[in-house]
C-alpha cells in the first residue's frame, strides 16, 4: 500500500479515483499544490499542470517516490530536482488530440465571427451590422506549429473547412501530411505566409519564447494567432506591443505565461503583497492589457475539459499509479 495525495481534484476526480485506487490510502486537495498543504507522508503525488511542483515543495515530501502529473507536459514540475532523489515521473502521452484541436476552431471562429460581440449585441442591442462583421476562413491558410496528434487533428478540422493547411514540425511525418493534405514549409514560411498561426508544440527550455519579438513581426499584420499548447511559447510583452501596435489583427490565447495569474483575486492579491517576484508582476499587468483589447481572447486553460478528455486523464493517471506499484512504472518522464 502506499500513501497518495492527489491535488487539483474536483468532486468528479475524487469519485474516480475512490473508484480506482479503492485500496490505497487517498488523500485529495481541491487547491493546486503550496508549502501550506503539503502531505509529508505521500508516498505518491498526483498534479494538474494548475500546481507548480517546486524544489522547495518537493523537498517537504521526504516520502515520494512517484510523481503522476495528470497532464501530457510536466514543465510544472521541477524535474531536476525529482531526478537527483530518483523519484519518477508519469505522464498522460495522450487524452486531447480531438478535445483540443476542436477547442482550436472554437477560438478561431469567436475571433473571425467576432462571436463575443455578437452575444453581447443580442442581448444589449449596441452593436450594428457592420461591427459585426466579420471573415471567412474557407480559402485562406491555417499555419499549424507542432503537427503532432493535436496539430494534425487541427488539420483536419481546417480542411473541412476549405481551408489551406501548411505545417512545421522539426520531425515532419510525410505519410500522415499526404493523408490529412497539408505540406510541410519551413518555420519562417509558415509566419510570413498564414493566416492563422496555431501553436502546438511542447514547452521545452528551448521553446521558450519561441514566438517572441523578431518571429511576431514576420506575421502578416491582418494575421491571427492561437496558442492552446503552453503559455510561456509566446513572449507576452512582445504580444502585448504587436497588437496595440495593429500588427496583428487578432490573438486567442487559452494559455499564458504565469498561468497561476489567470484570476484576477489572485492578480489582486499579487499587487498588494509586500514581496513579489519581478516576473510575475510583468505578467501580471501584460495579462490585464491584453483582456482588455477588443481583438484579444483569453481563456483560462480550459481547452482540455471535456467529459471524455478527463476520464481519458485520470483513467491513465490509475493506470500509470497502478503499474508503479506492481513494480513496472508506465508513462515514464524521458
Amino acid at each position: 500500500m502506499a500513501n497518495i495525495a492527489i491535488y487539483d481534484a474536483s468532486v468528479e476526480d475524487e469519485k474516480f479515483f475512490r473508484q480506482r485506487l479503492s485500496d490505497q490510502p487517498l488523500a485529495f486537495t481541491t487547491e493546486p499544490m503550496s508549502l501550506s498543504n503539503v502531505a509529508p507522508a505521500a508516498d505518491i503525488i498526483s498534479l494538474f499542470v494548475s500546481s507548480r511542483l517546486t524544489r522547495e515543495i518537493l523537498n517537504k515530501f521526504p516520502n515520494v517516490k512517484l510523481i503522476a502529473t495528470r497532464s501530457t507536459g510536466y514543465d510544472h514540475v521541477d524535474s531536476a530536482a525529482a531526478k537527483e532523489r530518483n523519484i519518477l515521473i508519469s505522464t498522460v502521452p495522450t487524452y486531447g488530440e480531438h478535445t483540443v484541436a476542436e477547442y482550436t476552431f472554437g477560438l478561431l471562429l469567436s475571433l473571425t465571427r467576432k462571436l463575443p460581440d455578437a452575444f453581447d449585441a443580442a442581448d444589449n442591442g449596441n452593436r450594428s451590422h457592420g461591427q459585426l462583421q466579420g471573415m471567412d476562413l474557407f480559402g485562406r491558410t491555417l499555419g499549424i506549429i507542432g503537427c503532432g496528434r493535436i496539430g494534425r487533428n487541427t488539420a483536419k478540422i481546417a480542411k473541412g473547412f476549405g481551408m489551406e493547411v501548411i505545417g512545421y514540425d522539426p520531425f515532419p511525418n510525410q505519410q500522415a501530411a499526404t493523408e490529412i493534405g497539408f505540406s510541410y514549409k519551413s518555420l519562417d514560411e509558415i509566419l510570413m505566409t498564414a493566416d492563422v498561426v496555431s501553436l502546438h508544440v511542447p514547452y521545452t527550455p528551448e521553446n521558450h519564447h519561441l514566438m517572441n519579438v523578431d518571429r511576431l513581426a514576420r506575421l502578416k499584420p491582418t494575421a491571427i494567432l492561437i496558442n492552446t499548447a503552453r503559455g510561456e511559447l509566446i513572449d507576452t510583452k512582445a504580444l502585448v506591443e504587436a497588437v496595440g501596435g495593429k500588427r496583428l489583427a487578432g490573438v486567442a490565447l487559452d494559455v499564458i505565461e504565469s498561468e497561476q495569474l489567470i484570476s484576477p483575486l489572485e492578480e489582486l492579491a499579487l499587487l498588494r503583497a509586500d514581496k513579489v517576484d519581478s516576473d510575475l508582476l510583468m505578467h501580471s499587468v501584460e495579462i490585464n492589457i491584453l483582456r482588455e483589447m477588443p481583438n484579444v481572447l483569453v481563456t483560462s486553460h480550459n481547452a482540455f475539459n471535456t467529459r471524455e478528455a478527463i476520464e481519458r486523464i485520470n483513467q491513465t493517471t490509475a493506470e500509470n499509479i497502478r503499474s508503479f506499484l506492481i513494480g513496472q512504472p508506465s508513462n515514464l518522464a524521458k
